[in-house]
């Protein structure tokens, strides 16, 4: 099962950085766990807003998409 995380992006946020650590470290130790950059996704300073909530949705299947290949690229060398 594939599971995407995606970027926090909370303004003023303390542990922002804490936070995007954890979630790279994660995305780095689980198989089939991604980390959806979300860097340039439109937010209110807290929450994504609907825009930013369409364009992450689109994110989100372009990892998903990427994922499958890449398992399939696997699956062929096996």
């Amino acid at each position: 099962m594939t599971f995407l995380i995606g970027k926090i992006q909370a303004k003023n946020f303390k542990f922002q950085k804490t936070v995007w650590k954890a979630q790279e470290d994660i995305a780095k130790k689980i198989p089939n766990v991604f980390l959806v950059n979300t860097d340039n996704v439109d937010t209110d300073g807290l929450h994504f807003t609907t825009k930013g909530q369409l364009e992450l949705g689109k994110l989100f299947a372009e990892e998903i998409f990427k994922s499958i290949a890449k398992s399939k690229n696997q699956s062929a060398k096996k």
